[in-house]
């Protein structure tokens, strides 16, 4: 995974959320959710999920996180 990279991080509210990589550290990937510009959510890799590049998109596209989530 590269920094700036669009993934999906758990969320305890909506189970999981879109976000950029902002760090990689060697046991977490710190992410900024593009919900909410400026926070940081950590969450250790198995838990992080890399998402579709399009931004222009009028709903999230999950099938990239079932996919690698769930195969």
């Amino acid at each position: 995974m590269d920094e700036g990279r669009s993934v999906w991080v758990p969320d305890s509210v909506h189970g999981y959320i879109i976000g950029y990589i902002q760090d990689i550290g060697t046991d977490t990937i710190t992410v900024e959710p593009r919900s909410t510009p400026g926070n940081t959510v950590t969450a250790p890799y198995q838990q992080v999920f890399l998402s579709e590049e399009y931004e222009d998109k009028d709903v999230d596209d999950n099938c990239e996180f079932y996919h690698t989530a769930f195969n």
